[in-house]
């Protein structure tokens, strides 16, 4: 079991400075002891940037362990469980509108949808990986690989010449009139680069 001892609550700190280094604290302090593959790991699009890294280096069809995917799938959420608990925190006095986008953040379906698609091409050639908020974004080799990002749930966009999933229907049609850079500056972006991907598949 889990023990927290107290967070020091440094005097000096304003309000939303004190909610950040407590976030901080629970998040730093309690993930060092509780991790194997994601220690260093402070917000979601980092898990799920490391987490894309460490599925492509242990996935079957680039000779990986089968047993430490499961590993990871483990870990990935235990760890998201501790990043949406200090998400939680830091937003119970926030705006409404900023909680309902913190729950959605974190919506534990839509992440396991996320997860998922990876999954279903991180081991894919030639293919360059974006996570842009929840959406995936794929270009590079993808026309020999286009039957494989259908069946994954991927869409072409024409517009944007690039295979894109998202788990929200919506979602698509909002972001529609906006750049892919506007898109990148709104929801972040996480790029699974290529020389990572072979550094980790040598």
């Amino acid at each position: 079991m889990l023990r927290r001892g107290p967070i020091p609550r440094p005097a000096f700190l304003k309000k939303d400075q004190l909610k950040n280094h407590i976030k901080e604290r629970l998040n730093g302090d309690v993930m060092k002891n509780t991790t194997k593959f994601f220690q260093g790991v402070n917000t979601l699009e980092e898990l799920r940037k490391k987490y894309a890294e460490l599925i492509k280096k242990n996935h079957p069809d680039n000779g990986g362990d089968a047993e430490i995917t499961k590993e990871i799938i483990l870990e990935y959420k235990k760890v998201f469980e501790l990043l949406k608990s200090g998400a939680t925190f830091t937003s119970s006095t926030a705006s409404k509108e900023e909680q309902e986008k913190q729950a959605k953040k974190y919506d534990e379906q839509t992440d396991e949808n996320i997860r998922e698609a990876i999954n279903k091409i991180i081991h894919l050639d030639g293919v360059n990986i974006e996570i842009v908020g929840s959406w995936i974004w794929c270009d590079g080799a993808t026309f020999i690989h286009k039957d494989a990002l259908k069946e994954a749930g991927f869409q072409w966009s024409k517009s944007r010449k690039k295979w894109h999933f998202t788990p929200y229907e919506s979602m698509w049609h909002k972001g529609g009139k906006k750049t892919f850079e506007e898109l990148r500056s709104t929801y972040g972006s996480i790029e699974i680069e290529k020389a990572e991907i072979k550094a980790l598949s040598a």
